[in-house]
């Protein structure tokens, strides 16, 4: 499936603190030099 960025696009992003907090947590439990896997869900 091929997805495409809407034309308009926010100048920044910020996670809130309780997204922030969410994602270290998850991140936190893969094994070191696995974190990167744990992209596609933080950003989802």
């Amino acid at each position: 499936m091929l997805r495409r960025l809407h034309p308009h696009q926010p100048t920044s992003f910020a996670f809130t603190a309780a997204n922030l907090a969410w994602a270290k947590g998850r991140i936190s439990k893969d094994a070191e030099g696995r974190q990167a896997g744990v992209f596609a869900e933080v950003v989802r």
